[in-house]
């Protein structure tokens, strides 16, 4: 019995050597995977190597099937995105923590309000960003309280913080 998501998701990754600059951003990006049930999820999900293992300045993206991981696409551009930036040897667990609460419809109610999550490996720090498809404050404030709830080990002081995709809103910073 296959059990069928509300909603497909694609993987995308992207990858550059530290010392160089991405000059066309979407042509870099590289479709990895997509996937409408659990099953295919966990075959797709075993499949990746755990951020933690990636070379530094490499992005693993999941999004909504139809949403392409960049702030210009129609679903991305008016939303925006909670940040979580993070100590390194961490993420691994907290990443998968929160693809399971997206996936699961338990971030947003399960909605299309949720457009995607990108974990982010850098030299000194990895970050975990998760997109919002439109600048609604109740939309944004129940997320973030999601989010606490699905990375229930979370750190303490770990920085949290809001940051909206058309540059004119504020950022918001919490600590969680």
């Amino acid at each position: 019995m296959t059990l069928a998501l509300r909603t497909p998701w694609t993987v995308w990754g992207i990858h550059r050597p530290p010392s160089s600059k991405i000059v066309d951003y979407e042509k870099d990006l590289i479709k990895v995977a997509s996937f409408d049930s659990v099953e295919s999820f966990w075959n797709t999900y075993s499949y990746l190597n755990p951020p933690s293992t990636l070379p530094v300045v490499t992005d693993y993206q999941l999004f909504r099937s139809g949403v392409r991981p960049v702030w210009e696409d129609p679903e991305n551009i008016k939303g925006g995105k909670w940040i979580l930036r993070l100590k390194k040897g961490i993420v691994d667990q907290l990443w998968e923590d929160l693809v399971l609460a997206i996936i699961g419809g338990s971030i947003a109610g399960g909605t299309d309000d949720i457009c995607g999550a990108v974990v982010s490996i850098r030299a000194a720090e990895d970050i975990i960003s998760v997109w919002i498809k439109r600048e609604d404050p109740l939309l944004i404030d129940s997320v973030k309280e999601e989010i606490y709830k699905a990375l229930n080990q979370t750190p303490a002081n770990l920085e949290m913080q809001y940051k909206s995709n058309s540059g004119q809103s504020s950022p918001r910073r919490f600590l969680i």
